[in-house]
């Protein structure tokens, strides 16, 4: 759904836009395995955060997954945050969600003194397969 095609942008914009691994899981697939390495995680230990996409279209159920998913999750990584999605319209609220990770990866990017436009491991790929 909506959160399912922000999540893979979110993941690629902070993966080369922050310089930072992301990894994009989906609920409810992610409660069958996704959710097991966080269990042997400690807080502080790697400095992973949980963020849930969320979409006020979903379904009673589907809030009580992620709300049981958080709970597992949150006592082990360094932090869990929600995000909305926000218009009337599905196009609205996917688009809310893109332009909220977008700037996120470039603020992130910032914050870590890094310049987001570079892709130095890209070109090198690119390079290569060039030869």
């Amino acid at each position: 759904g909506v959160t399912a095609a922000a999540a893979l942008r979110w993941k690629g914009q902070l993966n080369e836009n922050s310089k930072i691994p992301a990894f994009d899981f989906f609920i409810p697939e992610s409660n069958h395995n996704a959710i097991v390495p966080f269990g042997e995680m400690r807080k502080g230990q790697h400095p992973f955060v949980l963020v849930m996409l969320r979409d006020t279209s979903e379904s009673p159920r589907m809030m009580k997954r992620f709300d049981i998913t958080k709970s597992i999750v949150a006592t082990h990584v360094d932090g869990v945050v929600d995000v909305w999605a926000e218009g009337s319209s599905t196009l609205a609220r996917l688009l809310s969600l893109v332009y909220i990770g977008d700037y996120v990866s470039l603020y992130l990017a910032l914050m870590r003194g890094l310049d987001p436009t570079p892709v130095p491991a890209i070109d090198r790929l690119k390079r290569e397969l060039g030869r």
